[in-house]
């Protein structure tokens, strides 16, 4: 049931009632009150929802001075719109933040998160950075499946460890390697070969084996 019935109150020098609110702006707010006097108020600090045009207000103030908005009691429609100038800081021992649908987090600046210890759950997940930078002591993924696309990749790293059961990979250009020391073996066969392959060394080229072909 809508409160359509606006009352005004006078009491050791305060002066209140309810309202209706005909226009808003940044510094504050229009008020008719019963009477059908229109009223500049400004937004009391306590009340964190910001009043909007038709709804209908609780407000108080000193008799000829300022008059604050102290709470909104009705709106036509069901969005909530919490406003605070300046800062704002909340304390609890704990906080949970819970919806049905979604969760937007906007900011014009920075998010900054600092915790002992941040833990990240979804089914599916997206990230667009411009510029990505990571720091880290040691870092453990397990995936079932990676892929990555991109157009220059640099890796400085001091040594890489691999383990895999099936490697392949495709160059469609070059590919070049440069080493203090290479060594590969390969328990069953071990294959190069190429339209022109050459094998050079500066000072000896070994081959070795039971049975030797050549051409």
């Amino acid at each position: 049931m809508r409160a359509t019935a606006v009352s005004l109150a006078k009491a050791d020098g305060l002066f209140g009632g309810m309202g209706r609110v005909i226009s808003c702006t940044e510094s504050g707010c229009e008020v008719t009150a019963r009477d059908g006097v229109r009223y500049s108020m400004k937004r009391a600090r306590s009340c964190l929802l910001a009043p909007q045009r038709n709804d209908v207000v609780l407000f108080s103030g000193e008799d000829g001075g300022t008059l604050y908005v102290l709470a909104v009691l009705e709106r036509e429609d069901e969005g909530t719109e919490l406003v605070v100038d300046g800062p704002l800081s909340i304390k609890a021992q704990s906080c949970r933040l819970r919806t049905p649908e979604a969760i937007e987090l906007r900011a014009g600046m920075k998010v900054s998160v600092a915790s002992a210890e941040i833990e990240v759950r979804a089914n599916q997940g997206e990230a667009f950075f411009g510029r990505l930078g990571f720091v880290g002591r040691r870092l453990s993924v397990e995936v079932e499946r990676v892929r990555s696309v991109a157009v220059h990749v640099d890796r400085l790293v001091d040594s890489v460890r691999e383990r895999v059961k099936n490697s392949y990979r495709i160059v469609e250009e070059l590919d070049h390697a440069r080493a203090g020391s290479i060594d590969m073996a390969a328990e069953g066969t071990a294959r190069v070969h190429g339209r022109h392959t050459l094998v050079g060394a500066d000072a000896l080229v070994k081959i070795n084996g039971p049975q030797v072909h050549l051409g």
